[in-house]
């Protein structure tokens, strides 16, 4: 049954604001989802800075009152000696505070104590072995998460996966319809 001449402008109209439309949601969705995967990538730029400076200061804060202290330094100087550090206490608790607020409370359990048990050392009791088998726990803990957020991000988000499959689909359909449609008008051309 051939379409009457009428209707091909009415309907090949349609067909393009079906086909533009589409495009644009395709485009919209990817956007936001690649945008989505930014914002993710910063979330874990910005988690592993933290790590690394709450990290660093504490390793020298408390390696630094360690020496003291084996150096036979009386407790009212170790105790100057850190009153004057107090800006990196300060960077301390910071850091572990930024790190908290980026953390799944449900999610980040293990992570979330070994922020907390590295940031409430007191290097004027703490051990350096102490301070240091708090900071592997914290990197050991910190890792799964970093990696998983990073496949999350190679991967790319659910509805980004989604829609490439879809319009792969899609477009594999077409093709196959194509192919099959000029295959059958090859095959039934009038002679």
């Amino acid at each position: 049954m051939a379409i009457p001449a009428e209707y091909v402008p009415l309907l090949a109209s349609i067909s393009a604001a079906l086909i533009a439309a589409t495009v644009a949601f395709v485009v919209a969705v990817l956007s936001k989802e690649l945008k989505t995967s930014e914002f993710r990538q910063a979330w874990i730029d910005g988690l592993r800075t933290d790590i690394a400076e709450m990290v660093a200061t504490a390793q020298l804060t408390a390696h630094a009152a360690t020496a003291r202290r084996a150096y036979g330094e009386e407790k009212e100087k170790i105790v100057q000696f850190l009153y004057e550090k107090h800006s990196d206490f300060i960077s301390i608790q910071s850091r572990k505070n930024r790190i908290l607020l980026r953390l799944n409370p449900a999610e980040h359990t293990r992570l979330i104590g070994a922020v907390s048990t590295l940031a409430d050392f007191s290097p004027l009791d703490a051990e350096d072995q102490a301070i240091e088998a708090s900071v592997e726990q914290l990197l050991a803990e910190s890792q799964p998460v970093l990696k998983a957020e990073w496949e999350r991000v190679k991967r790319g988000e659910p509805i980004y996966v989604w829609t490439k499959r879809v319009a792969l689909g899609a477009i594999a359909i077409g093709l196959a319809a194509g192919f099959v449609t000029l295959a059958w008008q090859v095959v039934h051309r009038a002679p």
